[in-house]
C-alpha cells in the first residue's frame, strides 16, 4: 500500500504480510518550489550533528534544507503501525442520487386501476389499486406507464372519467391511460352509480299531490332520477273533495304510502276521484215589478258553493202561495208551482234566471190577486242536492 506522509516530506510503501504491517523504504516527495524536480532517490544520512559552519546556507532558489527523518521514526501519522492488525471495513458509500418519481393513483367509487406496464418499483406485475383507495407507486424518472380501468367493475356502477393522463383510449371493456412519469404525477379514476328514472302520473277526476325522496308532484306528471336499486317511498295526499283510489306500479296499491324499487326505469300512477258535493247551490230570490199591477218580475240567482264547482240545475221550480179576492170581498187562497222548462247550467261563481209572471192568472175570473209569497226550489249541483229559498211576500194595491 502506498502512503503519503501529510506531516512530512516522505512517501513510501507499506506491506501487510498476513499478520502485521511492514514498512518499506521511503522517498522524498515532490518539491513544490521546483516543478521540474521529481522524487529523489533515498539518501543515507548520519545522525552526527553538524556544526553551524557545516550547515549549508539556503539554496539560491530559496528552498529551505529538508529536515532529516527522526531516528527510529515509524510510519507517518494516520497510517497503521507495523505489526498492527488489519483495519476493519470502512464507511458505506453514499447512496446514489434519487432518480425515481412518485405516481399517485386515486380511485373514487367501486372501480380499480391496474398498473398494466411496467410494474411499479418493488411491486409485482399487474399491481391493482382497488375501490375507494389511494395508491403510491414509484417509477424511474422518464418511465412511460400504461394504466387500465374496467368500464364496468361492479354491478350498479359504471366508469365515469379519468384525469391526469397524457392520452386515453378504449380497448374492449377497458379504459386505458398512458403518461410519462417525468416528475411526481397524480391520476384520478372515477366510477359513478348507475341511475334509473321514476315517472309519477296523477289520474282520475279528483285532485291530489304525491311526495317522496327528492320528488314533489302537484301537476299531473312529475319525474325523478335515483341510483339503481334505490327503494323510493311515495305518499299520496288527495285534494279537497277528492279521495285516494290506489296505486299502479307501487306496493301496496291500496295504501296512501307505497314503495317501489328502481331496478329499471319505472312508471307509477295514482288515481284520485272527486267526492260527491252534497252542499246545495246557494240561491237567492228577488221580486220586482209594479206593486199596483199584476205583472211580477221574479229573478233567481244561483251561486256555486266554491270556485271549483260548476252548478248544473236539474230542476227549478217557481212557486207562490197567495190570496185572491172576489167582488163580494170573499178571499180565496191559491198555490202554484211553475217548473222551468229548460233547467240552465250556471257556472261559477254565479248565474241568474229571470221570469216575468202575471200573478192574476192564479185567480179565478172575477177575482183579483191581493198578495203572494213567492219561493224557488232548485235541485241539482254537479253531484246533486236541493235547496229552497225563504219565501218573499208581495202585496198588490187595489
Amino acid at each position: 500500500m502506498f502512503y503519503n506522509d501529510l506531516n512530512g516530506d516522505r512517501a513510501g510503501v507499506i506491506r501487510f504480510d498476513g499478520k502485521r504491517w511492514q514498512a518499506g523504504k521511503s522517498l522524498r516527495k515532490y518539491n513544490p518550489t521546483n516543478t521540474g524536480e521529481g522524487l529523489l532517490t533515498p539518501t543515507t544520512r548520519t545522525n552526527t550533528p553538524k556544526t553551524p559552519a557545516e550547515t549549508p546556507a539556503d539554496t539560491p532558489t530559496g528552498e529551505p534544507n529538508p529536515s532529516p527523518p527522526a531516528p527510529n521514526a515509524g510510519p507517518p501519522v494516520g497510517l497503521p503501525n507495523p505489526g498492527s492488525p488489519p483495519p476493519g471495513p470502512g464507511p458505506s458509500p453514499p447512496p446514489l442520487p434519487d432518480r425515481t418519481a412518485l405516481l399517485t393513483v386515486r380511485v373514487s367509487g367501486q372501480g380499480s386501476v391496474t398498473a398494466a406496464q411496467p410494474a411499479p418499483i418493488g411491486q409485482p406485475a399487474g399491481t391493482v389499486c382497488g375501490a375507494d383507495s389511494t395508491c403510491a407507486w414509484r417509477y424511474p424518472v422518464g418511465t412511460q406507464v400504461r394504466l387500465e380501468m374496467p368500464l364496468a367493475n361492479s354491478p350498479g356502477w359504471h366508469f365515469d372519467r379519468v384525469t391526469g393522463c397524457a392520452s386515453t383510449g378504449t380497448s374492449g371493456a377497458t379504459r386505458t391511460c398512458t403518461l410519462t412519469v417525468s416528475r411526481a404525477r397524480t391520476v384520478q379514476a372515477i366510477w359513478a352509480r348507475d341511475t334509473r328514472s321514476l315517472t309519477v302520473t296523477i289520474a282520475g277526476t279528483g285532485t291530489g299531490t304525491v311526495s317522496g325522496q327528492g320528488l314533489s308532484c302537484s301537476g299531473r306528471t312529475c319525474r325523478g332520477r335515483y341510483n339503481v336499486g334505490t327503494t323510493v317511498t311515495l305518499r299520496a295526499a288527495p285534494g279537497r273533495r277528492s279521495t285516494f283510489d290506489g296505486w299502479s306500479g307501487c306496493s301496496p296499491a291500496g295504501s296512501r304510502t307505497c314503495s317501489v324499487t328502481l331496478d329499471n326505469n319505472t312508471r307509477v300512477r295514482v288515481t284520485f276521484t272527486r267526492m260527491p258535493d252534497t252542499t246545495p247551490p246557494h240561491v237567492t230570490l228577488s221580486i220586482g215589478g209594479s206593486m199596483g199591477g199584476t205583472d211580477t218580475t221574479v229573478t233567481l240567482r244561483v251561486r256555486a258553493t266554491d270556485a271549483e264547482s260548476t252548478v248544473t240545475m236539474t230542476g227549478i221550480w217557481l212557486g207562490a202561495n197567495g190570496v185572491c179576492r172576489a167582488s163580494d170581498g170573499t178571499e180565496n187562497p191559491f198555490s202554484f208551482v211553475t217548473p222551468s222548462e229548460d233547467p240552465p247550467t250556471v257556472s261559477s261563481p254565479d248565474g241568474s234566471l229571470t221570469w216575468v209572471l202575471d200573478a192574476q192568472n192564479s185567480c179565478s175570473p172575477g177575482e183579483k190577486i191581493v198578495s203572494a209569497d213567492y219561493f224557488i226550489e232548485a235541485a241539482g249541483t254537479s253531484e246533486g242536492g236541493t235547496t229552497r229559498t225563504p219565501e218573499q211576500s208581495v202585496s198588490y194595491a187595489e
